[in-house]
């Protein structure tokens, strides 16, 4: 019996490292697949957008590549009030890019532990579509782009926001 619960185990250790090679690897495969990707593929969501989101109007401003990194913030207005912020960063880890997030209230006390943060893996970019794991960009035009923001309900379903966007 102990036999068998260790083959067992090791059987479920190997078929987890498989899993996850298999995930490292096509992410490896995207990044082949994307042309080592880099901050020029990321560079027309520069500038300041805006539009209605969540109940309120939003303002979004992406600065250009400096340091290693991009960088901008959110504001959402509900009400003729700040409801939150967001300050958020694409860098390089090794080779792929990833998006990281954190949230603040109006007094910018923060949603996340002051170690945490919120953050969307890589998947792909090309033809005017950055897309994260749970997150895309889709440039419409020089003035317009889509945000499709996947966010977890309370009771544990996802749901597809779609964020028309307009560039001052």
């Amino acid at each position: 019996m102990i036999i068998k619960k260790c083959l067992l185990c090791l059987i479920l250790v190997t078929v987890c490292w498989a899993s996850s090679e298999t995930c490292l690897s096509e992410s490896r495969m995207n990044n082949e697949q994307n042309n080592l990707v880099s901050f020029d593929d990321f560079e027309w969501l520069v500038g300041f957008w805006e539009g209605e989101a969540f109940g309120g109007h939003f303002e979004e401003v992406w600065l250009p590549e400096s340091g290693g990194s991009m960088s901008g913030i959110f504001k959402l207005i509900t009400n003729d009030s700040v409801s939150f912020y967001e300050i958020f960063t694409i860098t390089f880890d090794s080779t792929d890019p990833v998006l990281r997030v954190k949230h603040f209230n109006a007094d910018l006390t923060g949603w996340e532990e002051k170690d945490e943060v919120v953050t969307f893996p890589f998947i792909s970019a090309g033809d005017g579509e950055i897309r994260f794991d749970g997150l895309t960009y889709r440039k419409r035009s020089d003035k317009t782009m889509q945000i499709i923001l996947k966010i977890k309900n309370s009771d544990g379903k996802v749901t597809e926001n779609i964020i028309d966007c307009q560039k001052r």
